[in-house]
């Protein structure tokens, strides 16, 4: 048993999984202060014992927590924690972008994830507190992708900086025409993003200039299963599996 823990802009995900079974998640707000009760619970929960664990694996795109998850993590369990993108670890992904070190741990996580389980050439779409495509080339080569606010992110900013616009809750609804404020805000955000995921597929397609398969993950994804042909698979672990299989392949890949 691994523990992978999966730190982004909002929350931490931790997850216990043995291969490629995902046995009990549980989440922190990126915020709160990390301690050992923030390990403890989801191991009482999953009624595991930290002895029992083989090592621990983070991803983490908030610097500042990096420090505090590794120093509970070896108070709790007694080992270290491995950390992606840390000295001496190697994706074994081609990075063909400008700078290297600005692509997130958890963008590259999805990469290794995607290739392993679909193959090349694919666009990962990741709808988290931002939502990003990130392209690999029939190479394997990572060459890129977009980045854009998240769904929660634009519904916040909406009624945080208009004076009567309720604040909504990200889904799809009744019709795109809609008759009360409450709709309208959906209706716009629910069937924008549609419009974008198809939009943005068809453009990095054509730009590639081959057809390619796309793995939709994050938070916010299951709400677009079955809603659009642009997106072949659905992989809400896509993360935690790529956490996995990067802790397996070891420190040098």
């Amino acid at each position: 048993m691994i523990l992978v823990i999966d730190a982004g802009n909002s929350n931490i995900v931790f997850a216990l999984m043995e291969g490629e079974e995902v046995i009990h998640t549980w989440r922190s707000k990126t915020h709160a202060r990390v301690t050992k009760e923030t390990f403890s619970r989801g191991f009482e929960a999953a009624q595991a014992s930290p002895e029992a664990l083989r090592g621990g694996i983070l991803g983490s795109v908030v610097p500042n927590l990096t420090l505090d998850l590794a120093r509970v993590f070896k108070d709790y369990t007694g080992q270290d924690l491995s950390i992606v993108g840390g000295e001496g670890f190697d994706a074994g992904v081609e990075i063909r972008v400008d700078v290297p070190g600005e692509v997130g741990a958890d963008r590259i996580l999805n990469i290794v994830a995607g290739i392993h389980y679909y193959g090349v050439p694919l666009i990962i779409i990741d709808f988290g507190t931002a939502v990003t495509y990130d392209v690999v080339d029939r190479e394997g080569a990572y060459i890129g992708g977009a980045i854009g606010a998240g769904v929660g992110i634009s519904l916040k900013a909406l009624h945080s900086e208009t004076a009567q616009l309720p604040l909504v809750e990200f889904g799809e609804p009744p019709s795109v025409i809609a008759k009360n404020a409450f709709d309208a805000i959906q209706s716009a955000s629910f069937f924008g993003a549609l419009a974008a995921i198809e939009g943005m597929v068809e453009r990095i397609e054509a730009e590639l200039g081959t057809p390619v398969k796309t793995i939709a993950t994050g938070g916010f994804s299951s709400h677009f299963k079955g809603k659009t042909k642009a997106i072949d698979f659905f992989r809400p672990d896509l993360t935690l599996q790529g956490l996995r299989l990067m802790f397996e392949r070891g420190p040098n890949g």
